[in-house]
């Protein structure tokens, strides 16, 4: 409970700002890709990619 009061009170823009992270895609044919998103799933998702997607995944998290 108390989580969601200080959500509320910090605003929704800095909240999701400070959730997101970077994480590099690769494929298995060699291509690399970036992006963005609170876990490694919401970022694959974010490309456009489905769930099917990502047994051909892997990722790295970099700062």
């Amino acid at each position: 409970m108390r989580e969601r009061i200080e959500q509320k009170r910090g605003g929704l823009g800095a909240l999701a700002e400070s959730d997101i992270r970077v994480f590099f895609l690769r494929w298995p044919d060699g291509r690399e890709e970036v992006a963005r998103g609170k876990t490694p799933a919401a970022a694959i998702l974010s490309l456009g990619y489905g769930f099917d997607d990502f047994k051909d995944l892997t990722w790295e998290e970099r700062p």
